[in-house]
């Protein structure tokens, strides 16, 4: 009984130690701080079409690694640097987005119910405090109780391509 009521008494210092400073498991952005060991990683997909395929890698001190690979202005490797304000902000936007509740694939007719073809695809993934997480978007969903889910992550990944400024690499000068 006594083994009980210890347990119970740090459980409550937990609950009130957490409620108390704002910490909040779910969030990758907690405090205004940027986890030393950020990684976080859009790829963009092919389709039938023209699509730019391409791979942006973010870490924690804001640097830009960039690899397109079809349809972009810039084929292979280039950098750049963002502020460390432009990645607090996009480690909110995964807060928003809910990314840790969000299910690891959205590419399969047992998800999507229905799953339209030629379709582009973006697969994001991000490392913060230890854990990775990934998940994988093919713009062919068409599930309709997965809709807000999968308008939170394409807001995501606008949102790393906006903050990045991937389009002086993307868009093709036609």
């Amino acid at each position: 009984m006594q083994s009980f009521n210890i347990r119970a008494a740090i459980l409550t210092v937990a609950i009130l130690f957490v409620t108390a400073f704002g910490v909040n498991a779910q969030s990758y952005y907690r405090n205004g701080r940027i986890p030393a060991d950020l990684k976080i990683t859009l790829v963009r997909g092919v389709c039938f079409g023209r699509c730019p395929a391409y791979e942006l890698t973010i870490d924690s001190r804001g640097n830009v690694r960039f690899n397109g690979k079809h349809f972009t202005r810039v084929e292979g490797a280039a950098r750049d640097k963002i502020r460390r304000a432009q990645v607090r902000e996009i480690l909110r936007e995964f807060d928003t987005a809910e990314f840790r509740a969000l299910r690891p694939n959205y590419n399969t007719p047992a998800v999507c119910g229905g799953l339209a073809t030629d379709l582009p695809s973006e697969t994001i993934t991000i490392t913060a405090r230890g854990r990775t997480k990934t998940v994988h978007h093919y713009y062919g969903c068409l599930g309709k109780r997965v809709r807000d889910e999968l308008k939170r992550l394409s807001t995501l990944g606008k949102k790393i391509d906006d903050l990045t400024g991937s389009e002086k690499w993307v868009k093709e000068t036609r």
